[in-house]
């Protein structure tokens, strides 16, 4: 393939990717590749997370992405420190109960 006819099939490529992106709603499959999850793990759990129907058609918005992603976010409280962080002495380390079994 000559340098000009692949420098073509880039730019295609770009233009095929840009209009995917741009799609107002995206089904199961692109939306648990978004979120990083399993399609199934969506399916499991589609009754409590946003996401809109069209007839048969489950489909998700951008913003019904981003409210799924934000439902799941972990912080830490505010103003607390870790209590793990720093306040355990060796004193206070145990050995784990499997590690007692194997130690006899």
């Amino acid at each position: 393939m000559g340098n000009s006819q692949s420098e073509g099939l880039e730019e295609l490529l770009a233009v095929l990717r840009t209009a995917r992106d741009r799609r107002v709603h995206v089904g199961y499959e692109e939306a648990a590749h978004r979120l990083g999850v399993s399609e199934k793990w969506l399916r499991e759990r589609i009754a409590t997370l946003p996401h809109r129907k069209m007839g048969k058609y489950v489909l998700f918005s951008h913003e019904d992405i981003a409210a799924i992603s934000s439902m799941f976010a972990v912080c830490p409280p505010e103003g607390e420190p870790d209590s793990r962080a720093g306040s355990a002495s060796i004193s206070d380390l145990k050995p784990s109960r499997a590690g007692r079994r194997h130690a006899a």
